[in-house]
């Protein structure tokens, strides 16, 4: 291979990695995957409850209407299966069915006969209920989905109730009509009951995913998964892909790659956020090319912000036909310097002069902008504070203005980002925070959240 064969190889290779790399990672750890156990165990009770048990026929007996009343999961446990498979385990439950039994008898009376019916009501319950169920963790084109794997269910012993009789060998029939088949039934069922409504609650929860979330501005956030999560010994890593984008133009390429975040650490929360800053700059770059960052100021909104400063000379500014715009030459970028985020860019200031409909330019300048922003979070979402703006313009009056305009328009909009890139993920499956700390590293984001 050629020298420069071999050059543009290596740099397709780096090109292609660099644009597979995750700019979110989550990584759940061992107490948000045992609160998934309780919600699946919770959820699965929910449907097993009335799911309705064949008829029991025999010579002088019918049991029929018998159904899963309750389903008691006891005490459970959840484990990562690597590479990419999550189990769920229950012991020490029980199940109670309750059902309609039927008896009859024939009497003989001398050269006659009639046949004498006993009904009333059953109630069983089954102890040392025990099921393991298997997942698998994959991405689905982007969607994450949890397929159904294997299913195991064991049972104890039958424990029969038989009401409405005090008859003991009314009582005897039913019984021994009963135990055997419940169990038999309930082992024969649960498994296909259990598979069947957790598929189609995954099934149903990847058609809702949409990766693509808009924000309050005119982008959004792309949160499809860049490969199946990786389950470990204590934890489940997801890889998110977590770019900005405009909505207008969603397949918009960046001229800058993600980097490479750490390797999630631990956590003593549910769940640990890792993020590099490609989320804040692909959120600059989009709306830069969507000319957020132009702003026009006419003398009338120059004059009202002047009343606002003591001591603000307007000078050519008291015109009524001059105005100002105010833009970025390129995207602004975005870096860590624990424990602020600063954001700088360069800004173009044109004087225009308006008369007769006819517009001309008086000057032109540049500006340097740098936006220090700190993060903090409360019990429900991570806040974005702007702590210091600094712009080099000459003109006080104008500075100020232009800075009220950044720190407007930088700070709610990367908080907006941050936080569907955090938490749109698992509010799709039903979750919200409720705990959430917060860091500025030097190479990452790290939010800890605990989720109910």
């Amino acid at each position: 291979m050629s020298t420069i064969a071999r050059f543009c190889f290596i740099n397709f290779y780096f090109a292609i990695v660099a644009s597979q790399r995750a700019s979110v990672q989550i990584s759940v750890k061992q107490s948000g995957l045992d609160q998934v156990k309780d919600d699946v165990l919770s959820f699965i009770s929910s449907k097993l409850a009335s799911v309705l048990l064949p008829t029991f026929y025999g010579e002088n007996f019918q049991v029929s209407n018998v159904k899963i009343d309750v389903f008691e999961a006891g005490s459970g446990e959840s484990m990562t299966s690597p590479p990419n498979g999550y189990k769920i385990i229950s012991q020490g439950g029980a199940v109670v069915v309750k059902g309609e039994w039927k008896v009859w008898q024939m009497a003989h009376f001398f050269t006659s006969s009639i046949t004498l019916s006993y009904e009333g009501a059953l109630s069983a319950r089954i102890p040392g209920a025990a099921f393991t169920q298997d997942f698998v963790l994959r991405s689905n084109g982007g969607k994450p989905e949890f397929a159904v794997g294997s299913c195991e269910v064991d049972l104890g012993k039958v424990q029969v109730q038989v009401h409405d009789t005090s008859r003991p060998w009314v009582i005897e029939t039913v019984v021994n009509a009963t135990e055997q088949p419940i169990r038999d039934a309930l082992l024969r069922l649960m498994c296909p009951v259990i598979t069947e409504v957790l598929r189609d609650e995954s099934s149903a929860l990847t058609r809702r995913f949409d990766a693509n979330f808009p924000l309050f501005l005119q982008t959004g956030v792309k949160l499809d998964l860049l490969r199946s999560p990786a389950a470990r010994l204590d934890s489940v890593d997801i890889y998110v892909r977590g770019r900005s984008f405009p909505l207008s133009n969603p397949q918009l390429s960046f001229p800058f790659p993600s980097p490479l975040l750490p390797s999630p650490l631990t956590s003593s929360h549910m769940s640990r956020f890792t993020l590099s800053t490609y989320v804040i700059n692909t959120l600059l770059y989009s709306l830069h090319v969507d000319e957020y960052f132009r702003e026009s100021f006419t003398s009338g909104q120059i004059r009202e912000f002047s009343q606002t400063l003591p001591r603000a000379p307007l000078g050519i500014f008291a015109s009524r036909s001059v105005g100002i715009i105010f833009e970025s030459d390129h995207s602004p970028d975005a870096r860590l310097k624990p424990p602020y985020i600063e954001i700088s860019g360069n800004f173009t200031l044109t004087v225009r002069r308006t008369l007769a409909s006819r517009s001309r330019t008086i000057s032109r300048s540049r500006a340097e902008a740098t936006i220090l922003l700190s993060i903090s979070a409360n019990s429900s979402a991570v806040q974005v504070i702007t702590e210091r703006t600094e712009l080099s313009l000459g003109n006080p009056l104008i500075r100020a203005m232009a800075s009220d305009s950044l720190t407007k328009a930088i700070g709610p909009a990367v908080q907006s980002a941050l936080n569907h890139a955090i938490f749109s993920f698992p509010q799709h499956f039903g979750y919200s925070p409720y705990f959430i700390s917060t860091e500025v590293a030097e190479n990452f984001i790290r939010v800890d959240a605990d989720f109910r």
